[in-house]
């Protein structure tokens, strides 16, 4: 597995000299990773992380110390993760937070099959707001604080929720802790606690 830890030498990436950040683990993994993150804080201000960080196919994203202990943080500089026309993607034992963005400002979902085992997604925001299109239905926003779900008119997604909690997330229109746009979305031993819509 790909190591990542907040004491580490940057050129490394193995588990005795792990990298610093999330983002150069995620990038350069075209091909099928376990990327395994250390306890910490990982944000634009301790690890400098650029947010949102890509989903990618065949990648798992696995917090060794769990949710409570391993925080990515966006620190409201835009969605945390985003997937669009990924496939086996998978994020395990984090808490992630501080997302802002349209749409998704936890997790952003499109065209993708995803699976969130043991995650925290808390305290982000989808931000977008309807347009008056009267007569008429505006499809140009969407919403989703914690997550945005959805695939296109052509495609096919998949959510797996497995003993995740989606809390505390807010959107200006829909879905304060999940959007879904379209079906395919399973939840497993999750509870949603104190979203706002």
């Amino acid at each position: 597995p790909l190591a990542v830890g907040s004491e580490s030498d940057p050129k490394g990436g193995g588990s005795d000299s792990p990298i610093d950040d999330i983002i150069h683990g995620i990038i350069p993994n075209d091909l099928s990773c376990f990327i395994s993150v250390a306890a910490g804080t990982y944000s634009p201000s301790t690890t400098d992380e650029r947010f949102p960080l890509p989903l990618q196919t065949n990648v798992t994203i696995f917090g060794e110390a769990g949710m409570d202990s391993v925080i990515i943080d966006a620190e409201q500089t835009g969605s945390v993760f985003s997937g669009v026309e990924k496939h086996d993607s998978h994020l395990w034992n984090l808490t992630i937070t501080g997302g802002e963005a349209p749409s998704g400002g936890g997790v952003y979902i499109l065209n993708s099959h995803v699976v969130i085992d043991s995650c925290r997604i808390s305290d982000n925001s989808g931000t977008a707001k309807p347009r008056n299109t009267l007569p008429g239905w505006d499809y140009s926003f969407r919403g989703g604080g914690g997550i945005y779900f959805g695939a296109d008119y052509w495609s096919v997604s998949s959510l797996n929720l497995i003993k995740s909690r989606i809390e505390n997330n807010h959107s200006a229109t829909y879905g304060g802790g999940v959007l879904c746009d379209t079906p395919g979305i399973t939840i497993d031993e999750d509870s949603g606690n104190g979203n706002i819509l």
